[in-house]
């Protein structure tokens, strides 16, 4: 499969201008990543509705949808000419950023051991990806992510094995003094939010949940900068958690520190480290403890659901909310954001519709967060085909009126020539009226030419805010 992380003019990077556009905004929907696992820290698969609690500033609320994410995606057969979105193991992605430009200490190497025996125990190194952020504030991938144009090919042998080794080479390569302005609060707080926000633009394109483990000495909330002016960084921090939980990214942050006298320098830092954990559904880790948070990262995602609720506080005012999520069933932890801060007014349907689409024009990985099987049938000599979709309604927000399902989704379809330029059909709305038990099947003809070489459907549902594509080739 190939990936793209191109991020300009996608969805991530509106993600950070969501200030609403003054059209109205159809949902008011609530959206979160619940992690839940039993005591020993292993995902649990089976939770229903029923099973879960949400208190928003301490009023209960009720699921307006639940969906599993954590596990296998596991298709119906396919037919001859039939093409699916999840066609195997959903990527899970778990990346790891070593933060060698808050170390103000040279602890690299020890950091880099810690992490690479933590790898070799692993069992698969499977979705697990490993970045230095350097002393320059650059962002170097030791085990990157798979770039655009490249394909990931199953190894024999895990690449974690080895991955002391490969530290070691990174580290001895990466470790250096750092530049006299790093000294600067305010010139270090703007090197880690741009390599973060790009790092992020990266992790964003991997469908569905994904975790950062971020391996720091942490960035001041609060400070001076060397010309004396008070820095306070709390509306940056909670905008670029808000971004990140948008981007369904958890931070999971590990605050390594010194022992003895000097502990206390680097510990400024853990307020911030709280505020990204807390606003991303993560978790918070201290020194020493990044096999911990690596290995637990990796069981919320398998254990993972995306729930929605209905919220009067999605208005953009900036005020806190907290957020609790708890399970009747015995023995079962959640984890998920503690609050936010709604910084950002509800983006508008048409607005969303408009930045997936930019999206899926951009990359050749398909979105997996709504279903889709697809076929693309034409007649001999025929100047149209016909495209037939089938859309998974366990995906979508479907409400309950006199004992059926109603919804309604928006049907993209372009069809693209062999410089992947993209010719756009006017999009369709379909109205969903579904009895128990019943699918959803969409058919639609595309006007075809010698040029056209795939067609992609993008499904939208609007008010979830949720998006699937596929893309399918033609035939020649």
């Amino acid at each position: 499969m190939k990936y793209t992380f191109a991020v300009a003019a996608t969805f991530w990077t509106a993600l950070a201008a969501l200030e609403g556009s003054g059209s109205p905004a159809i949902s008011s929907l609530k959206k979160l990543n619940v992690a839940a696992v039993d005591a020993d820290g292993q995902p649990v698969t089976d939770l229903r509705a029923s099973d879960f609690q949400v208190l928003e500033d301490g009023k209960p609320k009720n699921l307006a949808f639940l969906r599993f994410t954590g596990g296998k995606a596991i298709p119906a057969a396919l037919k001859a000419g039939e093409y699916s979105n999840r066609t195997g193991v959903p990527m899970q992605a778990t990346v790891i950023l070593v933060d060698l430009l808050s170390d103000r200490l040279l602890s690299g190497a020890v950091i880099g051991k810690e992490i690479g025996d933590a790898l070799k125990k692993l069992e698969s190194g499977s979705d697990v990806y490993l970045y230095f952020l350097t002393a320059h504030g650059e962002v170097f991938p030791v085990h990157g992510l798979p770039e655009a144009g490249s394909e990931e090919t199953p190894s024999a042998e895990p690449w974690t094995r080895n991955a002391g080794p490969v530290l070691d080479l990174a580290v001895k390569r990466l470790v250096t003094l750092k530049p006299t302005d790093d000294y600067d609060l305010d010139v270090r707080f703007k090197q880690t939010s741009a390599a973060l926000d790009s790092l992020g633009g990266q992790i964003w394109q991997v469908p569905g949940r994904k975790n950062l483990v971020w391996v720091t000495h942490g960035v001041q909330l609060i400070g001076y900068s060397m010309s004396g002016v008070l820095m306070d960084f709390t509306q940056p921090v909670r905008r670029m958690a808000e971004k990140f939980e948008e981007g369904q990214i958890a931070i999971y942050t590990v605050q390594q520190s010194t022992h003895g006298a000097a502990e206390d320098l680097v510990t400024y830092g853990g307020q911030t480290l709280d505020m990204f954990a807390n606003l991303t559904g993560g978790r918070v880790y201290r020194t020493d403890e990044s096999g911990t948070a690596i290995k637990q990262a990796m069981a919320d995602s398998h254990g993972n659901y995306r729930i929605a609720y209905e919220s009067d506080a999605l208005n953009g005012n900036g005020k806190r909310h907290k957020i609790k999520v708890s399970c009747t069933r015995k023995g079962v932890r959640l984890q998920t954001e503690q609050e936010f801060y709604a910084l950002a007014a509800p983006q508008s349907a048409d607005d969303f519709e408009h930045a997936v689409l930019e999206a899926a024009s951009a990359s050749p990985l398909d979105a997996t967060e709504i279903g889709l099987r697809g076929s693309l049938s034409r007649e001999p000599g025929a100047n149209s085909a016909r495209v037939e979709l089938r859309i998974a309604p366990e995906d979508l927000l479907l409400r309950q009126a006199q004992g059926r399902s109603v919804g309604k989704v928006s049907v993209n379809i372009s069809t693209y020539d062999a410089e992947d330029k993209a010719t756009p059909l006017p999009p369709k709305t379909v109205e969903i009226d579904l009895a128990a038990g019943d699918g959803i099947m969409v058919q639609q003809d595309v006007p075809m030419n010698a040029a056209v070489r795939k067609v992609r459907a993008v499904v939208v549902d609007k008010e979830l805010r949720a998006a699937g594509s596929i893309t399918i080739p033609v035939a020649r």
